[in-house]
């Protein structure tokens, strides 16, 4: 197997054969070229014991996975800085939404991007849109 050169560094030789044997017994190769057999290391990382006490490890293996995807993507075009202005506030928002952020602590994270008077209507209308796109499943009231 070969994965990124930091998760390797991360984790020594020792720790990485033994993760390179666990992966393998964890998650079997259902693809020809072998390229593809990493796709699901970090999840592995993030839920085996041995590992989920470090969560950088996961981390580390996502992102050396989206490096290796980003070669694979046709070309696109650059954002500009006004774009992601734009996307930062929403993804943030997005990550406090999945990891369960109150939406009065949603518009808290916003306000380093957007100012405290426009963080509630920004947010709101971010979950409207997300709504729209199916990215939101059901709505709990939390007292």
């Amino acid at each position: 197997m070969q994965y990124g050169k930091s998760t390797y560094t991360l984790l020594g030789d020792d720790r990485f054969q033994a993760l390179d044997l666990a992966y393998i017994d964890a998650e079997p190769s259902h693809h020809f070229p072998i390229r593809w057999f990493g796709h699901r290391l970090s999840r592995f990382l993030a839920d085996a014991a041995d590992y989920q006490d470090t969560p950088v490890l996961a981390e580390m293996a996502a992102f050396e996975w989206a490096l290796r995807d980003a070669f694979d993507v046709a070309d696109a075009r650059v954002l500009g800085l006004d774009e992601l202005r734009r996307i930062a506030p929403e993804a943030r928002a997005l990550d406090a939404a999945a990891n369960g952020a109150k939406f009065d602590a949603i518009c808290a994270g916003i306000i380093e991007w957007v100012d405290e008077f426009n963080a509630p209507q920004r947010v709101a209308g971010t979950v409207s849109r997300w709504a729209e796109e199916g990215l939101i499943a059901s709505v709990v009231t939390v007292s």
